[in-house]
Parts: structure tokens; sequence; C-alpha cells
């Protein structure tokens, strides 16, 4: 969370609501701080893919603020969020709901285990901003396209190897 604060508003009974430069608006009763709303915060908003198994009712995000982040459809409130260290622009998800590919500004292209967000691995075979990507229906290949015009085809089954 990004602490440099934005704005202040003082409520009733000792309470102040904060506005983060982070994207957050913390609520402060008594000291304790509670997280009210939180969402991307900076530069554009470009990935956006829904969950494939649709009773899962959830949808991701990815930006130029380096935040990935999920959230609920239903209650639209944001579920889990990390920061990469790059700035995302498009997003995928397996059928098999296994892998998430994020394509990134500088050309590289993260696969993210979509349930923890946690990273498997990091592919650098591209100079240029991805600019497409998407999972075949079998989960079996990765297309990923960029800005050089070229689309390059990954196996997932061998661990994401040309």
């Amino acid at each position: 969370m990004d602490f440099k604060v934005r704005s202040v508003c003082e409520g009733s009974q000792n309470r102040f609501l904060v506005g983060l430069r982070g994207g957050e608006i913390v609520e402060f009763a008594n000291n304790t701080p509670k997280v009210l709303m939180r969402g991307h915060y900076d530069d554009e908003l470009w990935g956006l893919a829904t969950h494939p198994n649709s009773s899962r009712n959830e949808f991701f995000t990815v930006g130029e603020d380096t935040m990935l982040a999920s959230w609920d459809i239903g209650s639209r409130k944001q579920k889990m969020c990390t920061k990469l260290d790059y700035k995302g622009k498009v997003l995928a998800i397996s059928p098999d709901e296994k892998f998430m590919a994020v394509g990134c500004t500088n050309g590289f292209v993260l696969v993210i285990n979509p349930s923890n967000f946690s990273l498997i691995q990091t592919l650098k075979d591209r100079t240029k901003e991805i600019s497409e990507i998407k999972f075949s229906p079998n989960s079996e290949l990765l297309a990923v396209g960029a800005a050089d015009s070229e689309i390059i085809i990954y196996n997932v089954k061998k661990n994401f190897k040309i």
C-alpha cells in the first residue's frame, strides 16, 4: 500500500477517512486502519479478463501502475492484488485455470498462478510491448503478439518453450 496521503476527512467518534496515493480509502477508528476501497491508481488500465469458470464470478485487471488485481463481480470489490515488477498491458487465463499470462510494456510475459498471484515463470523473447495474449481452448498453447507485428506460440505443456 502506498502511504502517501492525498486527502483526509475527519468524521465523528474519532474516525478519519484517508485517501492514499496508491488508490486506497482507509478508515481509521481508534488508531485501527481498515481499507474500505482499493483500485488502480496511475497511468492506464489495459488488461481485463474474466475467470474461465463462470461460477467464480470474478474478473482480473492489470495496468501500467504495475498492479494485478482480482475482483468479485457481485460485490464490485477487490479480492486480491499484487504489485508486479513491470507495467502490465494485457492478460489471459488458461481455460484449465492453471495459468495467467500477463504481457508487459517491456516485452516480458509473466506466467502467474491465478489463485494466489505467485510468479511461475518469466518469458523474455520480445523487446517491444506485448499487445495481445491468448491461450488455446485446450490450454496447451499460449499465443503472444507484440508491437513488432510477430506472434510467438509457446507450448504450455513443455514449460512454455517456443
